[in-house]
């Protein structure tokens, strides 16, 4: 929902022009980071699921994974992240799954704050 704001907020010439000023070696090792970037998502996700005693397989962890990122970037504070890894995983706890998504955020954005601190 907010790229949709975002694109109809942006014009098409600007982001052309962000295009033409990017390099393709920047663009190529962005996108080299998107699949590492899911897999150690993947990876701390069954890892908690563990940790919790809850087994789950690598091709459910990706499956839960990526249905919950694509309900997170179109339902607001990402919400139906929450919702959609609850009912991937029917047969635990909702309470547990829920504080399992939360474990999981605060990892996330310690990840991506820490290495920033001065």
């Amino acid at each position: 929902m907010v790229l949709a704001v975002l694109f109809t907020l942006t014009s098409p010439a600007a982001l052309l022009d962000a295009l033409r000023v990017s390099t393709w070696p920047g663009i190529v090792a962005a996108l080299a980071c998107v699949p590492l970037h899911m897999g150690l998502r993947v990876l701390r996700w069954k890892t908690l699921l563990a940790d919790a005693g809850e087994e789950d397989g690598a091709a459910r962890a990706l499956r839960t994974v990526l249905v919950g990122y694509a309900f997170a970037v179109t339902t607001p504070a990402e919400v139906g992240e929450v919702a959609a890894r609850v009912r991937m995983h029917e047969g635990v706890a909702g309470p547990r799954v829920v504080g399992l998504v939360m474990v999981e955020k605060l990892l996330h954005s310690m990840l991506a704050i820490v290495p920033g601190l001065p």
